[in-house]
């Protein structure tokens, strides 16, 4: 064989070997140390399930977007995962963000080279999302006598149930207990309980769980403008209150969608779920016409799941049985407090003038 040949071969054998070599080096996906690619993962992966909770359950609120956004857009500036940071992108562009019309997302800051790869790879088109995501219905229906989980396959487990005061302790005069008559007779039972407060001219009630707001009421009674809202957190919890009458922005977009009902039409509306995290301001002031001094708010829980420990009494249902979506699943909040408020809650006064501390549920 020709010797310039060979050494000709042998040239272009030692170059594409070198580009072999390059174009499948394992740092070219992850140009960055290896305790950085640990925590960038594993911020990537929260981002990841963030995003496709929000797009599972139909909406998200502006301030955890615009979180995701941010981290999201770190990671793209660092090179890391260009593929897994792209097929995000598209899926953000898809989410419901509360209270904008359109989600605005931060431009892509990957490098070119990354961005190139990973739009020969990923799948512009992403598939449609179910209509069913964005209904104005919540994941649990109460129907055939019974709470059902409304969507498809199964739903999530819940997480430990330790659920925090929404309100400030140290405004906590007294407490309205749920599971009591509060009134003349069986047909004024009350699943909920409630809060009596000290004179305030501004408060804050908080999320107590991650959860999505999926029903309101907006109507008017002798204490002025009343909203109720009432959220469900996917595995079967359902957390409300009512008697307030302002609201945070991303709320108060909602609310202004939803018709006003009559004087004293207390019936809630369904809307689009709205994501909101634990610890979330959810209301911003109670009724401007309430007592001022002694103002208040209801407030309840329900364990959607199973009925509750009362409603096992043939007793009970023969009392209270006109209302089971309510008076069957309603639980004792204050158990779930932790302890450190429950051992304060319980000490202050039940301020029902006829049932005090009394509770079908309390034990």
């Amino acid at each position: 064989m020709n010797k310039k040949y060979l050494i000709g071969g042998l040239v272009i054998a030692v170059i594409i070997g070198g580009f072999l070599l390059f174009v499948s080096r394992p740092d070219r996906e992850n140009p960055l140390p290896a305790s950085q690619q640990i925590d960038s993962t594993e911020i990537l992966s929260n981002l990841e399930r963030d995003v496709n909770a929000g797009i599972q359950y139909g909406g998200i609120n502006p301030e955890l977007y615009d979180q995701i956004d941010f981290e999201l857009a770190k990671i793209e500036s660092q090179g890391f995962q260009p593929e897994r940071t792209a097929v995000l992108r598209i899926k953000m562009d898809q989410l419901n963000v509360g209270g904008r019309s359109k989600p605005t997302p931060v431009p892509s800051k990957a490098p070119a080279q990354a961005t190139t790869q990973a739009s020969t790879k990923v799948v512009v088109k992403p598939s449609p999302v179910p209509q069913e995501r964005y209904e104005g219905r919540p994941f649990w229906v109460f129907k055939y006598g019974k709470w059902v989980w409304e969507r498809e396959g199964t739903p999530p487990l819940c997480p430990e149930l330790i659920l925090p005061l929404p309100i400030d302790i140290n405004l906590i005069t007294g407490i309205l207990y749920p599971g009591q008559v509060r009134g003349d007779g069986p047909e004024d039972f009350k699943s909920h309980g409630g809060f009596q407060l000290k004179p305030v001219s501004k408060i804050e009630i908080k999320a107590p769980m991650d959860g999505y707001l999926t029903s309101v009421a907006k109507f008017t009674d002798e204490f002025g403008l009343h909203y109720s809202l009432i959220f469900q957190h996917p595995c079967g919890i359902q957390f409300w209150g009512g008697h307030w009458g302002a609201l945070p922005p991303d709320i108060q977009v909602i609310m202004d969608k939803v018709p006003m009902k009559n004087y004293g039409d207390s019936r809630t509306e369904d809307v689009a779920p709205y994501f909101v995290k634990k610890g979330q301001v959810i209301v911003t002031g109670l009724q401007e016409k309430g007592n001022s001094e002694r103002p208040g708010f209801d407030w309840g829980v329900a364990d959607l799941r199973q009925e509750n420990e009362a409603s096992k009494d043939s007793g009970f249902r023969d009392l209270y049985g006109d209302y089971p979506g309510k008076n069957y699943y309603g639980v004792c909040w204050l158990d779930l407090l932790p302890p450190e408020e429950k051992s304060i809650i319980k000490g202050l006064p039940g301020v029902d003038m006829k049932s005090g501390k009394y509770s079908e549920y309390c034990k």
